[in-house]
């Protein structure tokens, strides 16, 4: 449904800037008389920022920018971080009194005279020059801020952001604000590696000369200093693009009046914790889903009044949008307190589909069928929904950003939807768990508890009244189990809860999640790499794709590879990608420890590093092809030169990749090709 087209939703929206902008008028001219009290600044704040989230929504971005300086303004007054004054007042009551007239305006074209009246505020607060007296140069639209030399203080040069990120044109580069962040994070691994090393010196001269161990004491010191002030830059660097909640919900009010009176129902909406602090990215990516999902929870979930009535309930039903920061997640939840879902329609509509057969299905299969996208119990979708996109949507968002979602209902009490999500898109909070002699990272968005292992053998564990089935992680990695499992962690997706057992859990850390290289990229299972302290590095998996995965009955014969690097992370990452594609993976650090795993092992390819400690990659083929002459080996290199590249081929190669080879997942299709794999059997 477009909400800007529907002539109703305009009907409201127009009287919505009329009382809003009358109020912001008034408190525009009070502060041309006397200073406005701090209940009235918020109000005012409220006013203006309601106004901006509407016109966003409504397709008057120009309306929605001046909006947006009066919110900041009122939110500065509000902060004591702006004077009130006669001039500021005026300023202000002249952007206040050209919203009514720019919603025709814009319509058409351009709102001049609103933007002449923003700039002329932005003149009076100092973030815009005094115009030219020329009156050609006065025709001309003004020039956006550039964010220059002079925003020397922090402050400032926050502020500038503000105006920069928020406008129609983007004029800081913001992927190097999340580099900053990036950076940032790193920076603080190393630190914690150095308490780390401290510590063990310490621990080490204690039992040494009285001197030795002042001294360590002294470089503990200054490192925990280190560390907390690396820290507080994080913190700096993640309030950089972080915006308050309500840039989503603030909508919500007008979108839950104009259902209830398209849907004739009578729905209080109540938003709790639209003031919780999250990353800018994030909220434009949950605009959209939180949306269907009020909408589904005012449409399906809401009844009517009379059927309340005749159900013992209050006419008025209940929508709550709730937004919390837990332990460094978002928890967002939409509940009703509406009729609860119909399982049973659930159910019919599922073998109308094909999806089941005549057998009564598990609840949990039933709640699987709710995320698929098309997938409704409406009869026909109307101009509100009903085309089932709601719940998918929502889903699709948890895990491309490798999330958890889950559903709670009970019938004729209501429903609740709550997505589990990381605070930012640039900083995660990931379990390092170990598994197949390896460490790797899960997002504790995703992860429901870890459950200990009772016993030798382990292949389902009781998780909230229900026996889920466990898959070892180091099999769908493609790994050999080397420790028995100690923990199993469970993940909830929108094919249900799922549990994998591993060797032990690591604990939390918070990490900077990079993207892999086109080389091994498109691997269901790495969502990324994360840089630990002291320059070690791990796999990020992809919840989504190990659910997936760990669904699918296991292959009876997977190709056996011997890959070979002398580091310990990029032989983590090769294995964890050419597993998920099919292979079972050997890891061997350097060229003795690669030949003496040939011998005592049989492989169905290769692939090797060019450059390494001792005997290069080159000088490894040639001593393999005097015993295998015809196993496959692919050579991977970042470095060499085509003359390095001609000297691997005249060894024998049979596939050279370098970094200027940017096909996804080359890697796994070269080896493919190479085995004459079909993609069957290269699915595990």
């Amino acid at each position: 449904m477009d909400f800007a087209e529907s002539a109703e939703l305009q009907e409201i929206f127009r009287e919505e800037v009329a009382v809003r902008s009358a109020a912001l008028i008034q408190g525009a001219q009070t502060m041309q008389d006397r200073l406005l009290e701090p209940a009235e600044v918020s109000d005012r704040k409220r006013d203006a920022h309601t106004i901006k989230g509407n016109a966003l929504v409504m397709g008057y971005p120009h309306m929605a920018d001046g909006a947006k300086l009066l919110e900041r303004l009122f939110r500065e007054v509000e902060d004591g971080n702006r004077a009130q004054d006669t001039e500021l007042g005026e300023a202000i009551e002249g952007v206040a009194t050209q919203f009514e007239d720019a919603l025709d305006a814009e319509l058409e074209g351009y709102p001049e005279e609103l933007m002449t009246a923003v700039n002329r505020l932005r003149v009076v607060i100092g973030e815009l020059d005094a115009p030219s007296p020329d009156p050609v140069a006065e025709s001309r639209p003004s020039t956006p801020l550039e964010v220059g030399s002079a925003a020397e203080n922090l402050g400032g040069l926050m502020n500038e952001l503000e105006l920069v990120l928020g406008g129609d044109s983007t004029r800081v580069e913001t992927s190097r604000m999340y580099q900053l962040i990036n950076r940032a994070v790193e920076l603080r691994l190393d630190a914690e590696a150095m308490s780390e090393a401290a510590g063990a010196l310490h621990r080490e001269v204690e039992r040494g000369a009285s001197g030795a161990a002042a001294a360590s004491v002294r470089l503990g010191f200054a490192v925990d200093r280190f560390h907390e002030s690396v820290l507080q830059l994080q913190e700096e660097a993640l309030r950089l693009p972080s915006v308050q909640f309500d840039e989503v919900t603030s909508t919500f009010d007008q979108l839950v009046r104009f259902l209830a009176r398209r849907l004739n129902k009578d729905v209080r909406l109540r938003v709790v914790g639209d003031d919780v602090a999250v990353d800018r990215q994030l909220v434009d990516r949950l605009r959209e889903p939180l949306r269907h999902l009020v909408v589904n929870a005012v449409h399906h979930g809401i009844e009517s009044a009379a059927e309340r009535v005749n159900a013992s309930k209050p006419p008025t039903g209940s929508v709550v949008v709730e937004v919390a920061a837990v332990e460094r997640q978002l928890q967002v939840s939409v509940t009703d307190d509406g009729r609860g879902i119909d399982w049973e329609a659930v159910a019919e509509v599922a073998r109308t589909k094909g999806l089941i057969g005549p057998e009564r299905p598990s609840k949990t299969a039933l709640q699987r069928m709710l995320f698929m996208t098309g997938f409704t119990t409406v009869g026909s979708p109307d101009d509100v929904s009903g085309d089932g996109t709601g719940l998918a949507m929502a889903a699709e968002l948890v895990e491309a950003l490798n999330g958890g979602i889950a559903v709670g209902t009970a019938s004729g009490r209501g429903t609740t939807v709550r997505m589990t999500l990381p605070s930012s898109l640039a900083l995660q909070e990931v379990l390092v768990v170990e598994a197949g002699g390896q460490q790797w990272g899960i997002p504790v968005a995703a992860v429901d508890s870890t459950v200990v292992v009772v016993g030798d053998s382990l292949d389902g564990v009781r998780y909230q009244d229900t026996r889920v089935p466990v898959a070892s992680l180091a099999a769908v990695l493609g790994l050999a189990e080397i420790a028995q499992a100690g923990k199993v962690i469970v993940i909830t997706s929108r094919t249900g809860v799922h549990a994998f057992s591993v060797a032990t859990v690591v604990g939390r850390r918070q990490v900077a999640v990079k993207a892999l290289g086109p080389m091994l990229g498109g691997s269901p299972l790495i969502a990324g790499v994360a840089v630990l302290g002291g320059g070690t590095f791990i796999g990020i998996l992809e919840p989504r794709g190990l659910t997936s995965v760990a669904t699918k009955p296991p292959s009876s014969a997977r190709p056996r590879l011997l890959v070979v690097d002398d580091s310990r992370g990029v032989r983590q990452l090769v294995a964890a990608t050419l597993g998920s594609a099919g292979f079972e993976v050997v890891p061997a650090s350097d060229a003795a420890e690669a030949v003496k795993a040939l011998e005592h092992g049989t492989f169905d390819a290769v692939v090797c590093d060019f450059s390494m400690p001792g005997p290069n990659g080159v000088e490894l083929v040639k001593l393999m092809r005097k015993r295998l002459p015809s196993i496959p080996v692919v050579m991977v290199s970042a470095v060499a030169s085509p003359e390095d590249q001609s000297a691997a081929y005249a060894a024998g190669v049979n596939a050279y990749l370098d970094k200027s080879d940017f096909r996804e997942g080359v890697l796994a299709i070269t080896l493919k090709s190479l085995l004459g794999m079909t993609e069957s059997k290269a699915t595990p």
